[in-house]
Protein backbone atom coordinates (compact mmCIF):
# COMPACT_ATOMS: atom_id res chain seq x y z
CA UNK A 1 0.00 0.00 0.00
CA UNK A 2 1.32 3.43 -0.92
CA UNK A 3 2.14 5.92 1.88
CA UNK A 4 -0.28 8.82 2.31
CA UNK A 5 0.01 12.17 4.12
CA UNK A 6 -3.37 13.63 5.03
CA UNK A 7 -4.47 17.24 4.60
CA UNK A 8 -7.84 18.45 5.85
CA UNK A 9 -8.64 19.81 2.38
CA UNK A 10 -8.31 16.33 0.85
CA UNK A 11 -11.41 14.66 -0.61
CA UNK A 12 -12.08 10.93 -0.32
CA UNK A 13 -14.03 9.03 -2.97
CA UNK A 14 -14.76 5.34 -2.39
CA UNK A 15 -16.26 3.18 -5.14
CA UNK A 16 -17.78 -0.16 -4.18
CA UNK A 17 -17.66 -2.74 -6.97
CA UNK A 18 -18.94 -6.32 -6.53
CA UNK A 19 -15.44 -7.70 -5.90
CA UNK A 20 -13.31 -4.62 -5.23
CA UNK A 21 -13.29 -1.41 -3.26
CA UNK A 22 -11.40 1.49 -4.85
CA UNK A 23 -10.22 4.25 -2.50
CA UNK A 24 -9.19 7.53 -4.14
CA UNK A 25 -7.93 10.65 -2.36
CA UNK A 26 -7.86 13.96 -4.22
CA UNK A 27 -6.15 17.18 -3.17
CA UNK A 28 -7.76 20.61 -3.16
CA UNK A 29 -6.84 21.09 -6.82
CA UNK A 30 -8.53 17.78 -7.71
CA UNK A 31 -5.18 16.10 -8.27
CA UNK A 32 -5.12 12.39 -7.41
CA UNK A 33 -2.89 12.00 -4.34
CA UNK A 34 -3.47 8.40 -3.26
CA UNK A 35 -5.21 5.30 -4.56
CA UNK A 36 -5.79 1.82 -3.22
CA UNK A 37 -7.78 -1.02 -4.76
CA UNK A 38 -8.54 -4.03 -2.63
CA UNK A 39 -10.72 -7.12 -2.42
CA UNK A 40 -10.40 -7.05 1.38
CA UNK A 41 -13.34 -5.82 3.43
CA UNK A 42 -11.29 -3.92 6.03
CA UNK A 43 -11.02 -0.13 5.87
CA UNK A 44 -7.40 0.85 5.10
CA UNK A 45 -5.42 1.50 8.29
CA UNK A 46 -3.60 4.40 6.65
CA UNK A 47 -6.93 6.28 6.43
CA UNK A 48 -8.17 5.44 9.93
CA UNK A 49 -7.31 8.76 11.60
CA UNK A 50 -7.55 10.98 8.52
CA UNK A 51 -9.86 13.96 8.16
CA UNK A 52 -11.41 14.80 4.77
CA UNK A 53 -13.27 17.88 3.59
CA UNK A 54 -15.78 15.59 1.80
CA UNK A 55 -16.32 11.85 1.61
CA UNK A 56 -18.19 10.25 -1.30
CA UNK A 57 -19.38 6.66 -1.38
CA UNK A 58 -20.34 5.27 -4.80
CA UNK A 59 -22.13 1.97 -5.37
CA UNK A 60 -21.32 0.47 -8.78
CA UNK A 61 -22.62 -2.47 -10.80
CA UNK A 62 -25.31 -3.64 -8.41
CA UNK A 63 -28.67 -4.89 -9.71
CA UNK A 64 -31.01 -1.94 -10.27
CA UNK A 65 -34.29 -0.92 -11.83
CA UNK A 66 -35.96 2.42 -12.51
CA UNK A 67 -39.18 3.61 -10.93
CA UNK A 68 -41.27 6.79 -11.29
CA UNK A 69 -40.41 9.69 -9.00
CA UNK A 70 -42.56 9.63 -5.89
CA UNK A 71 -43.33 5.91 -6.13
CA UNK A 72 -44.52 4.60 -2.76
CA UNK A 73 -43.98 0.88 -3.23
CA UNK A 74 -40.68 1.18 -5.09
CA UNK A 75 -39.67 -2.33 -4.04
CA UNK A 76 -42.33 -3.76 -6.35
CA UNK A 77 -40.46 -2.37 -9.39
CA UNK A 78 -37.27 -4.12 -8.31
CA UNK A 79 -39.16 -7.34 -7.56
CA UNK A 80 -40.50 -7.53 -11.13
CA UNK A 81 -36.94 -7.82 -12.42
CA UNK A 82 -34.95 -9.55 -9.68
CA UNK A 83 -37.38 -11.00 -7.13
CA UNK A 84 -37.80 -10.00 -3.50
CA UNK A 85 -34.90 -8.42 -1.65
CA UNK A 86 -34.85 -7.65 2.08
CA UNK A 87 -32.77 -4.49 1.84
CA UNK A 88 -33.01 -1.97 -1.00
CA UNK A 89 -31.75 1.56 -1.50
CA UNK A 90 -32.87 4.38 -3.78
CA UNK A 91 -31.20 7.21 -5.64
CA UNK A 92 -33.19 10.01 -7.28
CA UNK A 93 -32.52 12.07 -10.37
CA UNK A 94 -34.80 14.75 -11.81
CA UNK A 95 -36.39 12.14 -14.10
CA UNK A 96 -36.51 8.82 -12.25
CA UNK A 97 -35.91 6.93 -9.05
CA UNK A 98 -33.25 4.23 -9.16
CA UNK A 99 -33.95 1.23 -6.93
CA UNK A 100 -30.94 -0.97 -6.27
CA UNK A 101 -29.45 -3.62 -4.01
CA UNK A 102 -26.75 -2.16 -1.73
CA UNK A 103 -23.24 -3.55 -1.88
CA UNK A 104 -22.51 -5.98 0.96
CA UNK A 105 -19.57 -3.82 2.07
CA UNK A 106 -21.61 -0.62 2.15
CA UNK A 107 -22.33 -0.55 5.90
CA UNK A 108 -18.75 -1.45 6.81
CA UNK A 109 -17.25 1.40 4.78
CA UNK A 110 -20.01 3.91 5.47
CA UNK A 111 -19.60 3.75 9.24
CA UNK A 112 -15.95 4.77 8.88
CA UNK A 113 -16.80 7.93 6.94
CA UNK A 114 -18.03 11.23 8.35
CA UNK A 115 -21.10 12.67 6.59
CA UNK A 116 -20.53 10.65 3.44
CA UNK A 117 -22.42 11.64 0.27
CA UNK A 118 -23.87 8.63 -1.55
CA UNK A 119 -24.15 7.98 -5.27
CA UNK A 120 -24.51 5.16 -7.81
CA UNK A 121 -22.79 4.60 -11.13
CA UNK A 122 -26.08 4.91 -13.04
CA UNK A 123 -26.90 8.20 -11.33
CA UNK A 124 -23.46 9.67 -12.07
CA UNK A 125 -23.34 8.65 -15.74
CA UNK A 126 -26.89 9.95 -16.17
CA UNK A 127 -25.93 13.32 -14.64
CA UNK A 128 -22.75 13.47 -16.72
CA UNK A 129 -24.64 12.79 -19.95
CA UNK A 130 -27.52 15.13 -19.08
CA UNK A 131 -25.13 18.07 -18.94
CA UNK A 132 -24.34 17.59 -22.62
CA UNK A 133 -26.52 19.03 -25.39
CA UNK A 134 -26.85 16.01 -27.69
CA UNK A 135 -30.41 15.19 -28.79
CA UNK A 136 -29.66 11.57 -29.73
CA UNK A 137 -27.02 9.87 -27.62
CA UNK A 138 -25.89 6.52 -26.31
CA UNK A 139 -23.35 6.03 -23.51
CA UNK A 140 -21.95 2.70 -22.40
CA UNK A 141 -19.34 1.18 -20.11
CA UNK A 142 -18.40 -2.35 -19.08
CA UNK A 143 -17.07 -4.16 -16.04
CA UNK A 144 -16.75 -7.86 -15.23
CA UNK A 145 -18.75 -9.06 -18.25
CA UNK A 146 -21.56 -6.59 -17.62
CA UNK A 147 -22.55 -3.86 -20.07
CA UNK A 148 -24.31 -0.70 -18.88
CA UNK A 149 -26.15 1.43 -21.46
CA UNK A 150 -27.91 4.80 -21.18
CA UNK A 151 -29.73 6.33 -24.16
CA UNK A 152 -31.48 9.55 -25.20
CA UNK A 153 -33.65 10.26 -28.24
CA UNK A 154 -34.87 13.68 -29.40
CA UNK A 155 -33.48 15.13 -26.19
CA UNK A 156 -35.49 12.75 -23.98
CA UNK A 157 -34.01 10.14 -21.66
CA UNK A 158 -35.24 6.67 -22.70
CA UNK A 159 -33.12 3.92 -21.19
CA UNK A 160 -30.74 2.84 -18.46
CA UNK A 161 -30.09 -0.89 -18.41
CA UNK A 162 -27.45 -3.55 -17.80
CA UNK A 163 -26.80 -6.59 -19.96
CA UNK A 164 -24.61 -9.69 -19.59
CA UNK A 165 -21.76 -9.40 -22.07
CA UNK A 166 -19.00 -11.99 -21.90
CA UNK A 167 -17.14 -10.80 -25.00
CA UNK A 168 -16.96 -8.08 -27.66
CA UNK A 169 -19.55 -9.83 -29.83
CA UNK A 170 -22.14 -9.61 -27.07
CA UNK A 171 -21.28 -5.96 -26.39
CA UNK A 172 -21.87 -5.32 -30.10
CA UNK A 173 -25.14 -7.29 -30.11
CA UNK A 174 -26.75 -5.49 -27.17
CA UNK A 175 -25.72 -2.00 -28.23
CA UNK A 176 -26.95 -2.55 -31.78
CA UNK A 177 -30.16 -4.01 -30.31
CA UNK A 178 -30.71 -0.85 -28.25
CA UNK A 179 -30.07 1.35 -31.30
CA UNK A 180 -32.54 -0.71 -33.36
CA UNK A 181 -35.27 -1.02 -30.73
CA UNK A 182 -35.17 2.68 -29.78
CA UNK A 183 -34.81 3.68 -33.46
CA UNK A 184 -31.76 5.81 -32.72
CA UNK A 185 -30.07 7.42 -35.76
CA UNK A 186 -26.85 5.40 -36.05
CA UNK A 187 -25.36 7.82 -38.59
CA UNK A 188 -25.75 10.94 -36.43
CA UNK A 189 -25.80 9.53 -32.88
CA UNK A 190 -23.49 10.86 -30.19
CA UNK A 191 -21.80 7.58 -29.27
CA UNK A 192 -19.60 7.58 -26.16
CA UNK A 193 -17.84 5.04 -23.97
CA UNK A 194 -16.36 5.33 -20.49
CA UNK A 195 -13.26 3.14 -20.66
CA UNK A 196 -9.49 3.04 -21.01
CA UNK A 197 -7.81 4.13 -24.24
CA UNK A 198 -6.98 0.51 -25.07
CA UNK A 199 -10.60 -0.59 -24.76
CA UNK A 200 -11.76 2.43 -26.72
CA UNK A 201 -9.63 1.34 -29.66
CA UNK A 202 -11.19 -2.14 -29.57
CA UNK A 203 -14.72 -0.76 -29.35
CA UNK A 204 -14.07 1.77 -32.11
CA UNK A 205 -12.93 -1.01 -34.47
CA UNK A 206 -15.97 -3.06 -33.51
CA UNK A 207 -18.54 -0.37 -34.36
CA UNK A 208 -16.84 1.77 -37.00
CA UNK A 209 -18.79 0.28 -39.94
CA UNK A 210 -22.17 0.57 -38.24
CA UNK A 211 -22.31 3.64 -35.98
CA UNK A 212 -20.83 7.13 -35.94
CA UNK A 213 -17.27 7.31 -34.49
CA UNK A 214 -17.04 6.29 -30.86
CA UNK A 215 -16.11 9.11 -28.49
CA UNK A 216 -13.92 8.42 -25.45
CA UNK A 217 -15.12 10.17 -22.32
CA UNK A 218 -12.78 13.01 -21.42
CA UNK A 219 -13.12 12.14 -17.75
CA UNK A 220 -11.98 8.56 -18.22
CA UNK A 221 -8.42 7.71 -17.28
CA UNK A 222 -5.98 4.95 -18.11
CA UNK A 223 -3.98 5.43 -14.91
CA UNK A 224 -4.04 2.42 -12.60
CA UNK A 225 -2.05 0.72 -9.89
CA UNK A 226 -3.69 -2.71 -9.89
CA UNK A 227 -2.20 -5.74 -11.64
CA UNK A 228 -5.36 -7.80 -12.16
CA UNK A 229 -7.29 -6.85 -15.30
CA UNK A 230 -10.66 -6.67 -13.55
CA UNK A 231 -9.19 -4.40 -10.87
CA UNK A 232 -7.75 -2.14 -13.59
CA UNK A 233 -11.25 -1.86 -15.07
CA UNK A 234 -12.58 -0.87 -11.65
CA UNK A 235 -9.89 1.79 -11.19
CA UNK A 236 -10.57 3.45 -14.56
CA UNK A 237 -14.30 3.63 -13.84
CA UNK A 238 -13.75 4.73 -10.23
CA UNK A 239 -11.63 7.65 -11.42
CA UNK A 240 -14.38 8.63 -13.86
CA UNK A 241 -17.01 8.48 -11.10
CA UNK A 242 -14.77 10.55 -8.84
CA UNK A 243 -14.39 13.28 -11.46
CA UNK A 244 -18.19 13.40 -11.73
CA UNK A 245 -18.54 14.30 -8.03
CA UNK A 246 -15.49 16.50 -7.39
Amino acid sequence: MLPYHNAVSDQLVVSLFPEFTVYLVYGKDHNLKWTHTTSEVEYPNVLSNCIFSTSRLITAFQNFTLAPLGAVNYASFYELNFGKEKVLSTSNTEEFMEVYKPNERYSLVSKRLVSDLQHTDIELVYQYASQKSYKDALYFYTYDNKLSVLAWKDGKFLLANRFPADNLEEVFYYIMLVIEQLELPADSLHFESVCSKGKHESYHSLFQKYVTPLYLSTLASSAHMAQEEKAKEAEVLAQFFAQCVL
